[in-house]
């Protein structure tokens, strides 16, 4: 068994968990209208750096080479693997959208032809506003299908020797477009053309061992990572909606890539990577995706009774704001908590209605 293989648990999936962990705390603390505002800015600006890149540059380090044999059957896996969960979990909130009104979370019930014209939105990519972190499962379809032909043409028209130059270049110009602002923003290409670098940064570190070296300097890595981007935190705005322009840009990837290479490092840290608790965490990614915006509703609703304030704020989203104090904690625990159990009581009702199917069958 290879080394990669002994670690795929062990700090593959407990990188992710670390990751998820992020998404929810940096939503938590998200209590402005603008992100700019929050309470803790300096703790969103060093979260927002680097922890969506992140989540893209593993899903890259994690892509099989197998998927470019077959480019139209990796296609099929992948649309079940990504888009079906996408419209699955948000055709839940169109179809639940009246319901969640009568507890404010919305501000006005549909009508039938308001419910079809939603369900066709999301059968095109659009997402619930409950449901907006999913823009990240959207966005790596996009990614990954886009990379299995790419791949797939390079390696059947140009010897093996450049398809890492013409794909690094394709890459390149993805990112260009992307900082000059002339991507569609159809299906949000503009977000696919912008992170597309990090998941094929992610998918270079496999490809050539490089993540060898983070393992061997991990604590280097950690170092330099906490230090760079707790700097960058302080004295730059552009991951929560700063200018980001000139040199500015050249800053950002910095803190990017040494936030990456950071948390891959954090990761690989003994008692870290030891942890069942993140690494149970980065197996339910999806889940908590989908989920953790509706499940703040909770917490949402404690301070609302706390503070007596009007109930038109549950629909604030993803936080309750203008609340500050530790209710981000709360936040955090009810966002990675919640998900975990409706996943875990959802398989366990699959499995008895599995078991009852074959019994009745047996009769």
């Amino acid at each position: 068994m290879t080394e990669i293989r002994q670690n795929r648990i062990g700090y593959i999936d407990t990188a992710k968990g670390i990751g998820i962990i992020l998404v929810c705390l940096g939503h938590a603390i998200t209590n402005a209208n603008k992100s700019i505002n929050v309470e803790h800015s300096v703790l969103l600006q060093f979260i927002s750096q680097f922890h969506m890149p992140f989540f893209f540059a593993i899903s890259g380090f994690v892509f099989g080479e197998k998927n470019f044999d077959n480019p139209i059957r990796s296609s099929w896996k992948k649309f079940k693997a990504y888009y079906i969960p996408f419209v699955v979990y948000n055709l839940i909130f169109v179809l639940l959208h009246n319901v969640m009104t009568n507890f404010h979370i919305f501000s006005n019930y549909y009508s039938i032809k308001e419910m079809i014209y939603d369900i066709l939105m999301v059968l095109t990519f659009h997402i619930q506003s409950i449901c907006g972190a999913m823009w990240f499962v959207r966005t790596l379809f996009t990614i990954v299908i886009m990379f299995i032909w790419v791949k797939y043409f390079i390696r059947r028209f140009l010897p093996v020797k450049y398809e890492e130059i013409m794909t690094g270049i394709l890459v390149l110009i993805m990112q260009v477009c992307s900082l000059l602002n002339i991507c569609p923003r159809a299906f949000r290409i503009d977000l696919t053309c912008a992170y597309f670098l990090f998941f094929y940064l992610g998918y270079l570190i496999k490809k050539y061992g490089w993540h060898q070296y983070i393992t061997g300097y991990k604590y280097v890595f950690v170092a330099v990572g906490l230090l760079l981007n707790g700097l960058l935190a302080n004295f730059y705005t552009y991951a929560i909606g700063g200018p980001c322009e000139g040199y500015v840009v050249l800053i950002r990837y910095i803190g990017q890539l040494s936030g990456i290479l950071m948390l891959f490092a954090i990761a690989q840290i003994k008692i870290i990577s030891d942890s069942r608790v993140l690494r149970y965490l980065g197996t339910k990614t999806l889940d908590i995706m989908a989920l953790h915006f509706v499940c703040f509703k909770i917490v949402s609703y404690i301070i609302i009774n706390v503070y007596g304030l009007d109930l038109s704020h549950m629909g604030d989203i993803p936080v309750v704001f203008g609340i500050g104090g530790f209710w981000w904690i709360l936040y955090v625990i009810v966002g990675l908590l919640i998900p975990v159990v409706i996943r875990i009581l959802f398989e366990k009702m699959r499995s008895m209605l599995r078991i009852n199917f074959i019994k009745e069958n047996l009769k």
